[in-house]
Order: C-alpha cells, then structure tokens, then sequence
C-alpha cells in the first residue's frame, strides 16, 4: 500500500514508525478485536454531524480568497459542488449506482484521557494501546482496498494552509506540463480540462474531508484509518467486495463492516477505565486474555475519580 502522498502531497501528519495509538471502547468491543475483528462503522453515523464536510468547505474557502474577483470563479465552484455531492452515496443512494462508503476506525494520540474515557465509555471502558503501523500490516488487504490513515487537523487557519498548498503545487506542476488552463482563460479553455481541473480539485476535497474537523473536537486529538469499501460489482477498479452490515444502536440503523486482523502482535497494554473499580476487573480481563492466549500489559488508569 503505498499512502505516501497522502501525507506529502496533501500535508496530513502521519505518525512515525514504532509510535502508538490508543481506542478506547466498551468491554464488548475490547472482547471482538481480541477475536481479531473490528467493527468499523460507516462515516455517516460518526458522533460528529459535520463529518467528511469541513474538507470541501475549506476548499470552497481557500478558492474565494485566491481568486476573488475572477469572472470564471463561481461558475468553477458551481461544478466542483455537484462533483463532491455526486460522491455521497448515503444522501443519493439511487440503486443505479456503485454501492460503497468510508468507514472510519478512530484513535487517539494520548493515553489515559479523561475526555475520552468520558465520551467513549462513561468512564469504565478500557484503553487499548496499538504499534499503529503494526496494525495496519496485520490488516493485509493493502491490494484489495483502499485505506487511508493520519492525523486529524482541528485548526482551521493550518487547514487553509495545507489547501493553498496543495493547490498551488498542482497548478504550478500541471501547468508546466499543460495539462491545466492559465488561471485567466479558465473557462474559455477546452472541456475536457476543465473537467479534469475540477475533477482535481473534487479530489482535494475528498481527502481533505477524511482529516479535517472542527475545532471543538480537538480535544479527541485523533488519529484515524479510512477503509473505501465497495459493496457490488458497480467498481471495476476493486478487486475485493466486501459485505455491508447492519446493527442497531438507540433505534437507529447503523451501517458497517467487519475487518478481520491477521494477528495481534500490535496489541501493547489495556488500561481500565477510572471508575471501573471492581476488584474483579483485572482478574477478568486477565483471564479472557489468557483464553485467547494474548500475553499484554493490564493496567487501571491513573485518573483519580471517585465516582
């Protein structure tokens, strides 16, 4: 899998080799990826209601502040809105199309954070430290789909920077080739490379939706893997279908995948929840592990609650 670009070409932060990652989940979840599977939900349904947006709003942004005044430039924005909505599976799921979604799994850079234990499980889940990059090798599917992973950016002032960056090295690469219009005679330039300009730039927005969000979540400090997943036989550039499952939390349908992991060799440490204060708990967990054979660190946070 090479995701290089992902990182240089667009500036998302990747974490460096032999770093960690930490998911905090409930006792079920923790009992599922120890059988070697996650459950990796859809982005639609992610706790934050801007998700897989802010990216396109800042293109939108960075493109009015370039070429304000430019006669061409709402016509432009125009074609690039209907290409991004026209990627949004879940808003015009007509069955004419190719069935498929991002599904998110989510990180956090910190261990033993009080936000997290808080949002994620009341304060009793558990905190399961990864080798990130070992993870994602035991994965093993880097051929058959597509996967994407890095930091997520909250600032909007650095979001804007790595848009403008990103749009002034493809435009000043492409131009010397010819392969883009002069910013001037846009769009008096034929078709066919406006299509593919704006095409471009519907792929900016894309990928800058998977790692931009606002910055009142910024306290997640999150790090994320996004799996492109098809669902039939609508994509002939993918090799592997996979199947799309449903299940039910609070009354609401919940679409999502199960991704199976090679091993666990990733696996570092678990971390009790704060208020998990059963004398019981790490003796528990102790024993699943040995059940499933899994030699890790077992550890109670450090976070002094009381109730």
């Amino acid at each position: 899998m090479n995701t290089d670009c992902t990182y240089t070409y667009f500036n998302i932060p990747a974490i460096k080799e032999g770093n960690n990652v930490y998911h905090y989940t409930s006792a079920e979840a923790l009992m599922g990826i120890c059988r070697k599977e996650f459950w990796v939900t859809e982005r639609h349904f992610l706790n934050d209601k801007l998700e897989f947006q802010i990216g396109t709003s800042t293109v939108l942004e960075v493109l009015k502040e370039m070429f304000y005044g430019k006669i061409w430039l709402n016509q432009v924005i125009d074609i690039l809105c209907d290409k991004v909505s026209q990627t949004d599976m879940i808003e015009d799921a007509k069955l004419t199309y190719p069935n498929w979604g991002d599904y998110v799994i989510s990180f956090c850079l910190d261990s033993d954070s009080a936000l997290m234990w808080s949002e994620y499980s009341n304060f009793t889940g558990y905190c399961m430290e990864f080798d990130f990059y070992k993870l994602l090798e035991s994965f093993g599917e880097y051929e058959e789909c597509a996967i994407n992973h890095g930091q997520v950016i909250y600032d909007e002032k650095t979001q804007k920077e790595c848009v403008r960056k990103t749009l002034v090295f493809y435009y000043t690469s492409e131009r010397k080739k010819g392969n883009v219009p002069d910013w001037e005679s846009i769009i008096e330039t034929d078709a066919k490379k406006l299509d593919a300009f704006t095409d471009e730039l519907a792929a900016f927005c894309r990928v800058y939706n998977m790692f931009f969000k606002k910055a009142c979540f910024s306290g997640e400090n999150e790090y994320r893997i996004i799996f492109n997943e098809c669902h039939d036989e609508g994509n002939p550039h993918r090799k592997r279908i996979s199947q799309q499952k449903f299940r039910i939390k609070e009354g609401i349908i919940i679409p999502y995948i199960e991704k199976e992991v090679l091993d666990l060799n990733s696996l570092k440490s678990v971390t009790i929840g704060p208020k998990n204060n059963s004398d019981i708990a790490v003796k528990g967990l102790k024993c699943f592990f040995r059940n499933q054979k899994i030699n890790v660190d077992v550890q109670k946070s450090k976070i002094p609650l009381r109730y």
